[in-house]
Order: C-alpha cells, then sequence, then structure tokens
C-alpha cells in the first residue's frame, strides 16, 4: 500500500494488523521487516485497515476512501518485470442518527 486516505473529516482511518496471526507455519518467511505478510494466495482476504466512523452531527453523507497500492511482478510471468500502481475509489453512503 502506498497512500490511503479519506474524503471527510468525520472518517478515521486506522493502519495496522495488530491481534492477527498466521496459522500456517511455512508463511512465516514472507513477513516483511514490520512483522506483516504482504503476499496473499488467490482467493485469500486480509484486512489492511479498519475505518470508523466518528459521528457528532447528525447528517447523511457520501464520503470516499482513496487507496493506492503498488502490485509487484506477477510471479511466473516472463513479460511482467515491472510494479505498477492501482487506484481503488471506495464509496461509503453514511447515515449518523440519533
Amino acid at each position: 500500500m502506498v497512500e490511503m486516505f479519506s474524503s471527510d473529516t468525520i472518517l478515521h482511518l486506522e493502519y495496522g494488523t495488530k491481534g492477527e496471526t498466521s496459522t500456517d507455519e511455512h508463511r512465516t518467511s514472507r513477513k516483511t521487516s514490520d512483522g506483516v505478510d504482504w503476499l496473499l494466495a488467490p482467493y485469500e482476504t486480509k484486512t489492511i485497515n479498519s475505518v470508523r466512523v466518528v459521528g457528532s452531527v447528525e447528517r447523511n453523507t457520501t464520503s470516499f476512501v482513496h487507496v493506492r497500492a503498488r502490485l509487484g511482478p506477477m510471479s511466473g510471468s516472463p513479460t511482467s518485470k515491472e510494479s505498477r500502481d492501482i487506484v481503488l475509489l471506495i464509496p461509503m453512503e453514511i447515515v449518523v442518527g440519533f
């Protein structure tokens, strides 16, 4: 992940995967210096960030979370030598009511 930010001040992004551990012994060698296993098998999911809504005012809004990630070369592909960036724009409909 290269960068992540939100479009609204009521969205708080919490980076980190504290408390998550890998149950497979063979996967420990894939961890990076920050202790996070960033390589994923096909159809595997991983929590990379949490979004908390801090609603102090009653309102309806549409907010966005912008994620830019760098993909490394595809393993096994002789033509893919360079990494590339992808951008994900995640829309969120938020209703804060009391």
